[in-house]
């Protein structure tokens, strides 16, 4: 992915660290403000969630946010780091304390 993308080093820790951090916040968004949902709703919107990062990952295998300017690390940031932690509050908490 480094090769790919064009992303040193520093670039790609600052990524880990951050997604570190979205996923701290996805357990506390979960603890707020999810827990009273049922889990058949988180898996609704959970769906719609994933469509969404589906396109844009594939915008991204595209290369069509060269076009418009939007540089690789960007994408990276808003499509994978900040979502996908989410993503997973929103599926596998509500799964693991159901157990």
């Amino acid at each position: 992915m480094m090769d790919v993308y064009k992303l040193d080093s520093v670039q790609y820790g600052s990524l880990i660290t951050l997604s570190s951090i979205t996923m701290l916040a996805g357990v506390l968004i979960y603890n707020q403000f999810l827990k009273e949902y049922e889990m058949r709703t988180l898996l609704y919107w959970v769906n719609g969630l994933g469509v969404i990062l589906g396109l844009v990952d594939l915008w991204q295998v595209k290369r069509y946010n060269l076009e418009y300017g939007i540089s690789d690390y960007k994408l990276i940031c808003f499509g994978t780091i900040l979502f996908e932690p989410i993503n997973f509050a929103m599926t596998q908490i509500p799964a693991i304390v159901t157990c």
